[in-house]
């Protein structure tokens, strides 16, 4: 998802370690721990902050403290999850009915210049600045507290997303859009919203078209002012999909990937087949923002997981997209050995697990990489790059050496690109006024007949 380095016009990398979100922190207080911690011991918010920015050792050393616009909060250590030993262990440990996954090779001290201001752009704290600190003794439970407040997430079931839409709301035409896209190919036909039962006066983003042109999976939020710990319960933000029948996408319908009662902030599909693969904030994540699965059986999405600490605590995996065969994984990230921003990088499956990660080097530049898709035939790489300033999609073709140079397709506020199976191009096209943005649709440029 783009919002993260659109709001605020920072393109720094993402804080993929220790912070505590909007998101975080709700999801603590609805009963779940922290799912990650300062230091080696288990620790828990004794305030209800949900925008807590800054992380520092207390001064008594029993704890650390946090500060932020709604003044200061402290982290004792008085959660009951649990407690753990030596460098690199990683303590699992039930608590009510949800599994609690805390690795403690990964502590770091996070100042935050700004907070997280979109769902799930958690992938990105704009303007962190991240400094290892060395790890701490353990310190076991002392004291237990009661808990905060409990939330409660509305019934996804039960609701209409055009309901949901503010009463202010203002659809946004081209004719009105002050940085309509701009197209660089004469391979399509000028892009256009896309038509039918998918876009409104909220923010649709980050599609995902299947590979037989089907069915379209996006994500959906009514109002992008609304602050992030109240989508995660308004029952309407996350994942929806739309079906296609001739050349009319129909009316869209909610995707629900978690139990009744039990609070998520998902989106940013990739299908393959019968496994999906989607970002979500939840309990039980290694990080603020994990990958997770889920597969496709009796009609619906079930039996979702995490998936795993190699790929979301240990290679960082970003926003992904499989080959054909579904061994090899293009992903985004800022890893060590990338050339700035994200970079695009590639892992495959060896032995039930993965492969170390390979920068994209043909791909990548010292600009911010992301976002990638591969076509079927797995001769085309489209992905996300920034261009003179906002997002633009651009496609590499597979050569006899590798990767060819990327050309410009699309450019002015446009990324995240799919393709159905006819060649057609799809992306996200954020409306911004005066520096604002407003709300977000999908684009569709149609390919051209030969």
């Amino acid at each position: 998802m783009l919002w993260n380095l659109l709001q605020g016009g920072s393109h720094h990398p993402p804080c993929y370690d220790m912070y505590i979100s909007p998101v975080a922190s709700a999801i603590q207080r609805n009963g779940a721990c922290p799912m990650t911690c300062p230091r080696q011991g288990h620790w828990r918010m004794t305030t209800s902050s949900a925008s807590l920015v800054h992380i520092s050792p207390s001064a008594s050393g029993e704890g650390y403290s946090g500060s932020s616009g709604h003044g200061k909060s402290r982290i004792a250590p008085e959660c009951d999850c649990g407690t753990f030993g030596g460098e690199g262990d990683t303590t699992h440990r039930q608590r009510r009915g949800g599994e609690v996954r805390v690795l403690t090779s990964r502590q770091r001290r996070i100042r935050c210049t700004v907070t997280v201001v979109f769902a799930l752009q958690l992938w990105a704290a704009v303007g962190c600045n991240a400094e290892a600190i060395p790890p701490a003794e353990t310190v076991a439970p002392t004291e237990t507290t009661t808990p905060a407040e409990t939330i409660s997430p509305a019934d996804p079931t039960t609701i209409s997303r055009i309901d949901e839409l503010p009463s202010d709301a203002l659809k946004i035409v081209p004719d009105h859009d002050a940085h309509p896209p701009i197209l660089h190919s004469e391979e399509f036909a000028a892009p256009v919203p896309l038509p039918g039962g998918v876009n409104t006066a909220g923010a649709e983003d980050s599609a995902f078209v299947t590979s037989d042109g089907a069915t379209m999976y996006f994500f959906f939020t009514p109002d992008v002012r609304v602050p992030p710990e109240k989508q995660l319960i308004d029952g309407v933000t996350g994942i929806y999909a739309s079906q296609r029948t001739g050349d009319t996408w129909g009316e869209a319908t909610r995707v629900v990937l978690q139990d009744p009662g039990k609070l998520s902030l998902d989106g940013a599909v990739s299908v393959r087949g019968d496994e999906m693969w989607f970002a979500s904030a939840r309990e039980g994540n290694y990080r603020g923002v994990d990958m997770w699965t889920a597969r496709w059986s009796g009609g619906a999405w079930r039996d979702w997981q995490n998936a795993g600490a190699l790929l979301n605590s240990e290679y960082q995996i970003g926003e992904m997209h499989l080959s054909s065969d579904g061994r090899t994984m293009y992903f985004h990230g800022d890893r060590p050995g990338g050339k700035g921003g994200y970079d695009i990088w590639t892992t495959s499956r060896s032995n039930g697990g993965w492969t170390v990660p390979e920068n994209v080097d043909a791909i990548n530049s010292p600009e911010t990489e992301g976002w990638p898709f591969v076509t079927a035939d797995d001769q085309e790489l489209w992905f996300t790059r920034f261009y003179m300033g906002t997002p633009g999609v651009f496609r590499a073709r597979l050569g006899a050496s590798g990767w060819q140079e990327p050309e410009l397709i699309v450019s002015q506020f446009a990324g995240e690109p799919t393709l159905d199976a006819d060649g057609n191009l799809y992306f996200v096209h954020h409306y911004f006024r005066d520096g604002v943005m407003l709300e977000a649709d999908i684009y569709l440029a149609q390919r051209k007949s030969p």
